[in-house]
């Protein structure tokens, strides 16, 4: 069976377009459960501007 290669490109396409169709509708039905995922930015310096000394249990004591 010979077919014309108009033809054969055309339903080519349709057939593609119809399986993505059918791959993203089937992804949206699927969605992965959620899971915990590592952060994507990591601070390579920790910023230290806002860390105080804790009170130790001496300097409690004077205090009060």
């Amino acid at each position: 069976m010979l077919t014309h290669p108009d033809v054969t490109s055309s339903l080519a396409a349709e057939r593609t377009a119809r399986l993505l169709a059918e791959a993203e509708e089937y992804r949206r039905a699927h969605r992965p459960p959620a899971r915990w995922r590592p952060a994507r930015f990591r601070q390579r310096h920790a910023d230290l501007q806002r860390v105080t000394q804790p009170a130790t249990a001496g300097q409690a004591g004077r205090a009060a």
